[in-house]
């Protein structure tokens, strides 16, 4: 860290902290050093594009999923050239496939880069300390390293483990983890718990591991995805955004009079919601604490549905399964798992009463952790000494003006930054490619400003888009 060359850090090298430590390379115009740090040491993909299971695809056409705003053909430029074919902008692309796209976007960045330089860690920062200079990083065995301001990229928070599971070599906990997919066995009964974008991926997964088995999903709302229609379609209209604040139910009925109305001038009711989506941020910040979490408890599920999507090819693939009565979805809860010889017996309660399915083992998918109260590592440690807090519901953290973390004393003077998911609490929308490309670009044009590392020009401003 010095008054020449000033210092990023930048925690989470998945798609959040790539794009940050990218858009520094690209608009920095005076030198800058990034340290970008990942704990698994796969820099780009993070766990949501690591998968290899070319299956499991993007839930977003490809014509979308530029990881530039400003540069809508930027993956398709790419994804033509690596595959060897022209990639049309309504395909559904392999989540691994984008996972590479951000790989080598990264290491592209730093070899055109000249005035920034960038390091890549291997490892887990532990603690984030406010200097009178700027921060200090602490991360393996008492190491630490100085900047003069950091960007908290660390992705969604890991599921709440589920009460009454037994240690059990044959339930998989993170179907995410290093090598816990290769467990699958190749025949009996999988029970995946949930009926999230994961659990389909896992559904998938699973068919193919285990040709002679069968998988059932278990739901405890019985609200299952929704996939989007084929082909590249436009968004329907946005409605306008209220001014002041207004109630939940007022709200709902003014977005169901919206829905109407663009069905109406026909519009399917997927057009509509990736409409509406743009507006969600303003729309949260119009219901009061009490209405937010009025509709977490009993209206985020349908609208999670509506909103994630599963691709068309997917919902192909999830009806042939239940045809051959491969596959198919339960609404039940899960009481308790119990160990009974070669099964597992998972008691769940149903609409009728109680239950037994018995498994030959069992996936877990119940979706990321919502309490940032619960947090440990890093975010815990940010907590508990003041430098973050979390928003009145423990969704996530307090923020202020591009992502500026807002300490204890209520202050966002930074210089520490939060992006994607960790913001959650604050804009609700905030996890897909779309809203993390803004955000990464206005973090690094505002570190720039601050860090007098001014970018020229906007006309002269370097972006290879490749269109």
């Amino acid at each position: 860290m010095s008054d020449s060359r000033p210092t990023v850090a930048v925690i989470g090298g998945g798609l959040s902290g790539t794009l940050v430590a990218v858009n520094l390379m690209r608009y920095a115009a005076r030198p800058l050093e990034v340290v970008l740090m990942e704990s698994s040491g796969d820099f780009g993909p993070g766990i949501a594009y690591s998968s290899r299971d070319p299956q499991h695809r993007l839930n977003v056409p490809a014509a979308r999923m530029s990881a530039f705003q400003t540069a809508p053909l930027h993956l398709l430029t790419w994804a033509s050239n690596h595959l060897g074919r022209e990639v049309d902008g309504s395909e559904y692309l392999p989540r691994g496939l984008y996972g590479e796209y951000l790989r080598e976007l990264l290491v592209d960045e730093r070899t055109r880069s000249k005035v920034t330089a960038v390091e890549l860690i291997a490892g887990e920062a532990e603690r984030i300390v406010r200097t009178r200079d700027g921060v200090l990083i602490e991360h393996g065995h008492g190491d630490a390293f100085a900047a003069d301001a950091a960007v908290l990229a660390t992705g969604n928070l890991p599921p709440a483990p589920l009460p009454n599971l037994p240690e059990d070599e044959r339930i998989i906990v993170d179907p995410w983890a290093p090598g816990a997919l290769d467990r699958l066995i190749d025949t009996g009964t999988t029970v995946i718990i949930g009926a999230s974008l994961t659990a389909v991926d896992l559904a998938l997964t699973v068919a193919r591991s285990a040709p002679r088995g069968r998988t059932i999903a278990l739901s405890r709302s019985g609200l299952v995805p929704r996939s989007s229609l084929p082909g590249l379609r436009e968004p329907a209209p946005p409605p306008s955004i209220p001014t002041g604040q207004m109630g939940l139910l007022p709200m709902k009925n003014f977005l169901s009079s919206h829905n109407r109305r663009m069905t109406a001038e026909g519009y399917d009711w997927r057009d509509v919601v990736d409409g509406i989506r743009p507006c969600i941020p303003g729309f949260w910040k119009c219901l009061s604490i009490a209405d937010r979490q009025q509709f977490l408890k009993g209206m985020a599920r349908e609208w999670e549905v509506l909103r994630h999507r599963i691709a068309p090819d997917a919902k192909v693939d999830l009806g042939w399964l239940r045809q051959a009565q491969r596959f198919e979805f339960r609404r039940a809860r899960v009481e308790s798992v119990v160990p009974a010889g070669r099964n597992l017996q998972v008691i769940v309660e149903t609409a009728e009463g109680q239950d037994r399915i018995s498994a030959d083992q069992i996936v877990c998918c119940t979706g990321v952790g919502t309490e940032i109260r619960r947090a440990t590592g890093l975010i815990g440690h940010a907590l508990e000494d003041g430098i973050a807090v979390s928003d009145p519901l423990g969704l996530g953290l307090r923020a202020g003006s591009c992502g500026a973390l807002i300490d204890h004393t209520g202050s966002a003077r930074g210089p520490i930054y939060a992006i994607g998911p960790l913001l959650r609490g604050e804009l609700w929308e905030t996890t897909a490619v779309r809203e993390i490309r803004m955000q990464a670009e206005d973090i690094a044009l505002d570190l720039c400003r601050g860090l007098n590392v001014l970018p020229p020009p906007a006309s002269e401003i370097r972006m290879e888009t490749g269109e």
